[in-house]
């Protein structure tokens, strides 16, 4: 009986310890340091700041042509081509019965060509597009 006690009362400290030490302050806790903390709120300020204190707008006036277009059906059509393919040789080799793969093939060549499409239009947008050089502005 008393060993039970002795193990209650063990374990009662352990508790009441690991709660102590629990609660200690962190050093981002500490009182007395040169903490500053975050600063006013710029809502609450007497004078709103002006509007030259901010960087302008470097955004371009003008976007340049890209090749997305050209990347969109050529990656369309390669991933249509293989997907379908894909799909088909996957159903005609899992399939035990006589039953047409033409459905599937056609399922996966429209997702393949979602996928190419996708990934080809993100390609191609990452080259501009060289513009002819402009006949009148060449000298005499």
């Amino acid at each position: 009986m008393t060993d039970d006690r002795e193990v209650a009362v063990l374990r009662l400290a352990l508790v009441v310890f690991a709660l102590f030490a629990a609660t200690l302050p962190a050093a981002a806790q500490a009182v007395g340091r040169d903490v500053r903390g975050p600063g006013p709120s710029l809502l609450f300020a007497a004078r709103p700041p002006s509007p030259m204190r901010f960087a302008p707008d470097t955004a371009p006036t003008e976007i340049r042509p890209t090749h997305w277009q050209q990347g969109l059906l050529l990656g369309g059509a390669i991933g249509a081509v293989g997907f379908g393919v894909l799909g088909y040789g996957l159903c005609h080799d899992l399939s035990e019965s006589q039953t047409s793969c033409l459905g599937t093939a056609l399922g996966t060549a429209a997702v393949g060509a979602v996928i190419g499409g996708v990934t080809g239009a993100l390609i191609g947008g990452a080259f501009r597009r060289q513009e002819p050089a402009d006949s009148t502005s060449a000298g005499p």
